[in-house]
């Protein structure tokens, strides 16, 4: 931990006397179930969410440096919660001295720069910055949880704080290569003997064509033990209204096992931003590789979304089926979770129903049956 604040204390201080430029900006969002059951239950549920973060950084005038660092903090029921992925202090440092390099250390899926990864099959499918709050464990997946967000698609893994990232851009003006790994603990911790000094690496090239679309290829070695994966995307405008994105992801392990293939297809029309009609659908495909494993996952998900004026409305719909490996009878799972989002400056408001089977999280044969019912109401406020 010593060896990395020191590079950024010090990465931070040679920046300090040449920013001129000062970010600050803060937020928060709130969520509570007014009201929830269970159709294997008598018990009726309510709770509230919150989170709020406050971040601030500086950019030199020349725009070649810079650094930024936040908290948030997240409460459930009004007291501290202990989930990790809520409660964050963090902090990166960037420099860009020419065109063609890039170089970032901390937490680089903050503000991430350059990595390319999924739009519609991860936060584009709704759009909705309230579910995808880290406080509240949202899930953007598949429905029954069978096939997660961004399913195909490269995730760099680099969201930790200890890690570091290298880009060598605007190749030939049309391509990039992303670099990046997160820091094992024999880096930040002089204790930790033995330990990698690298625990994931991930490198992308990114190419980008006018007209033509953007084409990404890559890697990623994780931590010792963890499968290596392969990654190839595509994305596109059909029009100025329409997209389309693709995305594969084969992976084996250390014994050259193959892991499942998993493929992700992406359709969006319009824009939830300016256009009263907008439609996004995704398709989820994985298929097992490896000897004795002929599991299949399908799924389909749709958002249409119209603008009545007062407020938008969106009806997401969800549904996957799982084929175990070896036979067996097929699982089904659904969502359905219409809700009304409403724009007042810089507060917004949703509130509507999630009605599904099974576990959000988790389908299984021994909870498929099973159906929740939802109702939430929920604000996001920034400045």
């Amino acid at each position: 931990m010593r060896k990395l604040i020191a590079i950024l204390v010090v990465f931070a201080l040679a920046a300090g006397a040449a920013f001129a430029q000062a970010e600050f900006s803060a937020g928060g969002a709130a969520k509570t179930t007014l009201f929830s059951a269970n159709s294997e239950s008598d018990d009726f549920g309510t709770n509230i969410e919150s989170w709020f973060w406050i971040s601030a950084g500086k950019t030199n005038d020349e725009g070649t440096m810079g650094a930024k660092g936040g908290i948030s903090i997240n409460t459930v029921d009004m007291t501290w919660n202990d989930d990790p992925a809520g409660n964050d202090i963090w902090f990166y440092a960037w420099w860009q001295p020419i065109e063609y390099i890039f170089v970032k250390l901390g937490k680089i899926g903050q503000d991430g720069k350059y990595w390319a990864g999924a739009d519609i099959l991860a936060w584009g499918f709704q759009s909705n910055d309230l579910l995808v709050s880290p406080a509240f464990n949202y899930y953007n997946g598949f429905a029954g949880g069978l096939m997660g967000d961004g399913h195909g698609f490269m995730d760099h893994g680099l969201g930790d704080t200890h890690a570091a990232q290298l880009s060598f851009t605007n190749i030939a003006d049309i391509l990039t290569i992303n670099t990046g790994f997160v820091l094992g603990n024999d880096f930040y911790n002089d204790a930790a003997e033995g330990s990698p000094l690298i625990d994931t690496l991930a490198v992308q090239a990114v190419v980008e064509i006018p007209d033509v679309g953007q084409l990404a290829v890559g890697f990623k070695n994780a931590a010792e033990g963890d499968p290596i994966n392969l990654y190839l995307q595509y994305k596109m405008g059909l029009t100025d209204d329409m997209k389309i994105e693709v995305g594969a992801n084969l992976g084996f392990d250390n014994d050259s096992n193959l892991e499942p293939l998993k493929a992700g297809i992406g359709f969006g029309y319009g824009s939830p931003w300016g256009d009263d009609f907008w439609l996004t659908a995704r398709i989820g495909l994985q298929f097992g590789m490896a000897d004795g494993d002929d599991h299949a996952i399908v799924g389909l998900g749709i958002t249409p979304s119209y603008d009545l004026g007062i407020f938008r409305v969106y009806v997401p719909i969800d549904i996957a089926i799982y084929q175990p490996a070896g036979g067996g009878d097929a699982l089904f799972a659904w969502g359905f979770n219409p809700y009304i989002r409403k724009q007042m400056g810089g507060l917004e408001m949703w509130t509507g129903f999630y009605v599904y089977n099974g576990a959000q999280w988790g389908l299984t044969e021994a909870n498929a049956e099973e159906v929740t019912f939802a109702y939430q109401l929920g604000f996001l406020w920034a400045w």
